[in-house]
């Protein structure tokens, strides 16, 4: 039987059992749970109390449990905010419920998530219960009118009326934004508990260090975060009309049985692809077989269906643009245990040991590779950096090549390294398992190549970028495991690529080195490493200065004016 929307209390109560139970099992040390303000002695709504009973389960494990409690979180993704957020960009009028004049503390998502890094090992909040709040008390209209002046529209008209229900509500909600009314019922019934912050249980007294955001810089950032990564939320049926592919990724329930019908299909585009492995009836599959049959759906993929398996004269089955598949989904006690086991003690390898195994889009590393590749792992992406940040334009091509004795070790891994090291100037989001795929959305070459002769070093990577620049960047790792440059261009050295580091080009002149530090020295910069190299078949010199400040504007244009200086360029090419 499918669980409806109303079972959601139940679900979060199994949920926090087996959550626990696996806790107690792989040993962990604590739980940080993210929960809901209010008072539990008030009358709660079902979602805030499904919210505190979870904490509650969790806490009487053996497994510490420290809950956070939170009032609606301002940032992208945040159910409750993207319900506020479309309600104030497409209603100039609005008729409200009485929730409006509801008192709340709104915190950003970056305030929660410094938080919620700070107590994963302080050893004073453990087992403990803390409210977590931004520094602004506003009603829920105050909140929407705040949203409205950040977002440049006019001021919003409310009219509040008692009789709006939360269920109508629900329904208002989702005709107007793109959040289902089973989702939004639970969330507008906890609008009419105030959510603010008790004094005497606020986390902030421990931290006082996090800085917490105004609501209108953690709308803003909001804002922004949105229009740069290109996200734009649409309401069903405008989904509907504009997508060329759509799957689906709900549970069945009263709401979501038939969604996908004659109706909907006729709103979609000709020739539109769907995929189904949720669950079945969700797609009315004789509207489908029409569908296909007409062309108005152009392909089409189940693993699903209302009833389980097909029978053979099944329309479906015999459609040349159809593809079904068994529905598996672990569905078994047994399964879902071994699962689960297997999934937690992953988990525990890659936080324990940094080992990665059975990642559909990250290579895997044993632990017995990680402890061979770890050096070149971090060399790699410092090489990365380094190119990344010195590149003044797009990158059109890298080409990474492995000689002497790293070239008999499993590069790829140390490949992807150099990549994220390289885009982390171009993207904030990149990391080892997306790294490729940004570098292709650039349409950035990557060209790999191998050689196990050594030349100088035992083991080199070199980096070659083309595009914005010509430049080569090689790197090697010493005795102890310590990465090193060994080449920049033409100029051979020996430097520990760490912190800001400046790099510096001038003719080979008397007096060049001691220019460069008394213009630090004036800035109040302290010079904690410097490398020289030569060459003289063209009478220039290079440095690389490792410095203990990252240098303003004004003293790298005053490096750039020295005598006999050719280039002065800054790096940050962190711990």
């Amino acid at each position: 039987m499918e669980p409806s929307s109303e079972d959601f209390a139940e679900l979060d109560r199994r949920a926090a059992r087996t959550f626990r139970e696996a806790a107690e099992e792989v040993g962990l040390e604590q739980i940080v749970y993210l929960g809901g303000l209010g008072d539990s002695d008030g009358n709660l709504s079902k979602h805030l109390s499904s919210r505190h009973e979870v904490a509650d389960i969790l806490a009487r494990g053996p497994v510490p449990t420290t809950e956070l409690r939170a009032s609606m979180i301002v940032g992208a993704g945040s159910a409750s905010f993207e319900i506020l957020r479309h309600l104030v960009e497409k209603l100039p009028v609005m008729v409200t419920a009485s929730w409006v004049r509801t008192r709340t503390q709104p915190i950003s998502i970056e305030n929660v998530l410094d938080y919620l890094a700070s107590c994963a090992d302080d050893p004073r909040v453990r087992g403990g219960n803390f409210d977590i709040g931004g520094p602004d008390v506003l009603t829920y209209r105050d909140l929407m009118q705040r949203y409205a002046q950040v977002a440049g529209l006019r001021k919003r008209v409310m009219i509040p009326v008692p009789v709006l229900t939360p269920k109508l509500s629900s329904y208002w909600i989702h005709i107007v934004t793109p959040v289902s009314a089973a989702l939004a019922r639970p969330l507008v019934q906890g609008l009419r508990n105030e959510m603010l912050v008790d004094p005497a249980q606020d986390l902030h007294h421990l931290f006082p260090d996090v800085e917490l955001d105004r609501v209108d810089v953690a709308i803003q950032r909001a804002l922004d975060s949105a229009q740069k990564h290109d996200i734009e939320l649409l309401g069903f049926d405008e989904l509907l009309e504009r997508s060329d592919a759509i799957t689906v990724h709900v549970p069945r329930s009263k709401e979501t049985l038939g969604l996908l019908g004659r109706e909907a299909f006729e709103k979609m585009r000709p020739g539109v692809l769907l995929v189904n492995a949720a669950r079945g009836g969700i797609v009315d599959e004789e509207a489908l077989a029409e569908a296909l049959e007409s062309g108005k759906v152009g392909g089409a993929a189940l693993d699903v269906f209302v009833k389980g398996p097909p029978p053979a004269d099944h329309p479906l089955l015999g459609m040349s643009n159809v593809i079904c598949t068994p529905h598996l989904g672990a569905s078994t006690a047994q399964a879902q245990l071994n699962v689960s086991i297997t999934a937690a003690e992953q988990v525990r390898d890659y936080l324990l040991e940094g080992a990665v195994r059975n990642a559909v889009n990250v290579p895997s590393i044993s632990p017995e590779l990680l402890e061979q590749v770890r050096p070149y792992l971090v060399l790699g992406e410092k090489l990365g950096r380094f190119q990344g940040q010195l590149c003044p334009g797009a990158i059109e091509e890298i080409e990474i090549e492995y000689t002497g004795e790293v070239a008999d070790l499993r590069v790829a891994p140390i490949t992807v390294a150099v990549l994220k090291g390289m885009l982390e100037s171009v993207s904030d989001r990149v990391n080892m398992v997306n790294a490729p795929i940004i570098a292709q959305e650039h349409g950035i070459k990557v060209i790999e190549s191998k050689s196990s002769r050594a030349i100088d070093f035992a083991s080199t990577i070199t980096t070659r970028v083309r595009g914005c620049v010509d430049r080569l960047i090689a790197g090697a790792v010493f005795h102890g495991n310590q990465p090193r440059i060994v080449r920049v261009d033409d100029f051979m050295l020996e430097a520990i690529p760490e912190g800001p580091t400046i790099l510096l080009q001038n003719h080979d002149r008397p007096g060049v080195v001691g220019h460069v530090g008394n213009c630090l020295g004036e800035a109040g910069i302290n010079i904690s490493r410097m490398q020289l190299a030569l060459a003289p078949e063209r009478a220039e010199a290079a440095m690389l200065v490792n410095v203990d400040q990252m240098p303003d504007d004004d003293v790298m244009e005053k490096l750039r004016e020295l005598p006999h200086m050719i280039a002065a360029q800054l790096v940050d090419l962190g711990r």
